[in-house]
């Protein structure tokens, strides 16, 4: 029988005995579409958000027992302290890395805690659920890396990155000849265009210090993109998040 590992916040399924059977099917994420009946007209109107929402992905596991448990009941509550935020942590989206998806990241978090049905002293079943993103995203397109002139995306879909700049004073951005100007910048700021948010730190927002073409958020399409910035600036660095859909 083949399995799927589960990898979150540094801890593996396998350690604790736990594997998903394979194959895990995935939820489609379903398109926000609209149909309305206009009177007189044959087929409904269509009004297309152009966008994805989440979808509810089980997660059904099968435990061997491991070694360093009195008991499944000891076992069970660390597997759910394994999957539940800290104390007065708030739930957030983070990454969820399975085998079977490499080298794509879930993002999501738990909806349904765990639940365990016990079979024998050896053998149990654990199931949950992940609130799971429509795109996954490509773990290398996560990591902070420095931002290039030119930047090729693989991926079929724009992806919408995260760009950090370290200095002060005014800033363009330029990303395919579209310039994303910044003023009065001190010391530091990110441009998130996965949230539309622009900031310092998460209790510092300088949304009033951009000037965006449109308002809309830099984008790097699909194939090949040309990036500058102008400004007296020390780090220029960016996550791409690279993405495909479900």
């Amino acid at each position: 029988m083949n399995y799927v590992k589960l990898v979150y916040r540094g801890r593996s399924s396998e350690d604790f005995g736990a594997r998903i059977t394979y194959p895990l099917n995935i939820v489609q994420p379903k398109r926000n579409i609209t149909a309305t009946s206009v009177s007189g007209v044959n087929g409904d109107f269509l009004m297309d958000a152009t966008n994805y929402g989440n979808i509810q992905q089980p997660i059904n596991m099968l435990v061997e027992f491991p070694k360093g448990y009195k008991d499944w009941t000891e076992w069970f509550m660390e597997f759910c302290d394994w999957l539940q935020p800290q104390d007065k942590e708030p739930t957030s989206y983070e990454e969820w890395q399975l085998s079977m998806l490499q080298p794509y990241r879930f993002i999501g978090y738990v909806a349904q805690p765990p639940t365990i049905s016990i079979s024998n002293s050896i053998l149990a079943k654990v199931n949950f659920t992940l609130t799971v993103k429509p795109f996954v995203m490509q773990y290398d397109g996560l990591l902070w890396r420095d931002v290039p002139q030119t930047v090729i995306n693989h991926e079929r879909y724009s992806s919408q990155p995260t760009f950090h700049i370290v200095g002060s004073g005014d800033f363009t951005l330029t990303v395919n000849g579209l310039q994303y100007k910044l003023t009065n910048i001190d010391d530091e700021v990110y441009i998130d265009s996965e949230n539309c948010l622009v900031y310092k730190s998460k209790t510092q927002n300088r949304a009033n210090c951009a000037i965006f073409p449109n308002n809309d958020f830099p984008e790097l399409a699909s194939g090949v993109n040309k990036i500058s910035l102008s400004g007296k600036y020390s780090k220029f660095e960016y996550q791409a998040k690279w993405r495909r859909k479900l």
